[in-house]
């Protein structure tokens, strides 16, 4: 098996959260860390370390996705890979190619799973965050609530940090997660940058903070900079 190189760890820490979803809706529960250990060894990492380090690194050109690939080598790359899956999980080979048809280690998709709900983060996502084993496992959690949160909050709130002047906010993209941290009184903080589009075609890059806790949900918006 040829070695798939990650162009740095958004996909693969999202790839690893759809696995343990699927996982867990055919009645094969598996931890984030099982689930990284096994993204990391379908498409011919040791494990997640190394994963990471070759993605964070760069020291390989980054390996084509799946979705550039003629329909047969796809077929055959995800045949290896649920190979992989099989003898790493013990599982059978039907259950892990079923898994690795929905997830599509390398590509740059997966499939929802029945009932998956794109929402907003909210104060009751608190514990379920707080209960997650590492900062990467919630991580791939926020990534499906943050943006959702700051696109519907830039739109209703009108905020005059994020549209300084005054010409209506158009669209919320680019949004990374920069650093997530524990706060006082059993909150937590995530943090990190965004891009708003205006009509017209105008453009600001900002820094958004949320602040969750127990009883409420603060979102701020700084360090506003418009440019044309």
């Amino acid at each position: 098996m040829t070695t798939f190189h990650h162009r740095g760890t958004k996909l693969p820490k999202k790839k690893a959260r759809s696995l343990q979803d699927w996982a867990a809706h055919i009645g094969e529960s598996r931890s984030y860390t099982e689930c990284q250990r096994g993204l990391a060894a379908c498409p011919g990492h040791p494990d997640w370390t190394a994963l990471r380090r070759d993605a964070e690194n760069g020291t390989a050109a980054p390996s084509e996705l799946d979705d550039a690939l003629p329909e047969e080598l796809v077929q055959t790359r995800r045949a290896e890979q649920a190979a992989v899956l099989n003898r790493l999980w013990r599982i059978s080979g039907a259950l892990a190619r079923t898994l690795i048809g929905h997830v599509r280690p390398t590509a740059r998709t997966s499939d929802n799973v029945p009932g998956y709900e794109s929402r907003p983060l909210r104060v009751s996502d608190l514990p379920i965050l707080l209960a997650m084993e590492s900062e990467d496992e919630m991580w791939a959690y926020l990534e499906d609530r943050v943006p959702p949160l700051l696109q519907t909050r830039a739109m209703i709130d009108g905020d005059p940090d994020v549209d300084p002047e005054g010409l209506g906010v158009e669209d919320l993209d680019d949004i990374e997660i920069g650093h997530i941290q524990q706060l006082g009184d059993g909150g937590l903080q995530v943090g990190g940058t965004a891009t708003v589009w205006h009509h017209g075609g105008d453009e600001m890059e900002v820094t958004y903070l949320i602040d969750l806790y127990p009883d409420r949900l603060a979102l701020s918006f700084e360090d506003a900079q418009f440019s044309r």
